[in-house]
């Protein structure tokens, strides 16, 4: 209503201030008004178009297909992924370049050493909670976007475990989530007897990788293992599961 008392006693030749006096607004409003007239042709506001959309093409069509392919999908999991496609960071970036380097001359027989290591949460049944699905518009009853009931709920297990060039070590069921206590009595109770029984790694003739989450660096861990004299795979880059080949066998148990 007023903006178009404005517009129209500034069309009649009034001044700002006389028409910020007759219509009861201050003169900065009124100068806003009529310089939207100029740049516009109207005293309206135009519409906010909103936040720029972050996601180019080639990651928007990337992200539908991990929603057509699984819809059930949170919106943490959503962001792994488009994690995982983004570019690292400059400090992560260079400590992977850095360490790629140091191993680019790695003999096979050198990696056949290696015992890859890490954990995993898997879900027994959903996403945890009250299940949501991604879905366009219309598609709200196709099959694919309807859940059958669980009885008892779902729930989720935490795991450990290695693998080698040899094959898969044990499988080590967490309670709850991983510290540095739980991570020393995985290792004491799973990997070095898992090491202890194998010919080609025992006597020290090996490499453990394990990926650096801060129950992996804390002083009680670092501590455990320099005592066992474990060899230990140098300067790995936290943060890079890409690098990890226990990453691809961790896709099994989920599918």
């Amino acid at each position: 209503m007023k903006l178009g008392a404005i517009h129209y006693l500034q069309q009649l030749g009034f001044s700002q201030a006389a028409i910020g006096t007759m219509v009861g607004v201050k003169r900065p409003n009124v100068q806003n008004a009529v310089g939207r007239v100029v740049q516009t042709g109207s005293p309206l506001k135009r519409k906010s178009p909103g936040r720029p959309n972050s996601l180019n093409d080639y990651t928007a069509r990337h992200l539908e297909r991990i929603i057509r392919k699984e819809p059930f999908q949170t919106v943490g999991q959503l962001s792994e992924e488009l994690r995982l496609m983004d570019k690292p960071h400059a400090a992560t970036t260079e400590r992977r370049l850095l360490w790629a380097r140091e191993h680019v001359n790695g003999t096979y027989e050198q990696w056949k050493k290696v015992i890859w290591s890490d954990e995993s949460r898997f879900r027994i049944h959903g996403n945890g909670g009250f299940p949501h699905v991604v879905r366009k518009e219309g598609e709200r009853y196709q099959s694919c976007h309807v859940l059958r009931s669980v009885k008892y709920g779902g729930g989720s297990v935490m795991v450990w475990s290695c693998l080698w060039s040899g094959g898969c070590g044990p499988l080590a069921f967490i309670d709850g989530n991983m510290d540095q206590d739980i991570y020393v009595d995985v290792m004491s109770n799973n990997l070095i007897p898992f090491i202890s029984n194998l010919p080609r790694l025992s006597e020290g003739n090996y490499i453990y990788q394990e990926v650096n989450a801060p129950c992996h660096v804390g002083g009680y861990a670092q501590w455990w293992k320099a005592s066992h004299a474990m060899n230990l795979m140098e300067s790995w880059p936290a943060q890079s599961p890409d690098l990890n080949s226990i990453e691809h066998a961790w896709s099994c148990p989920t599918k």
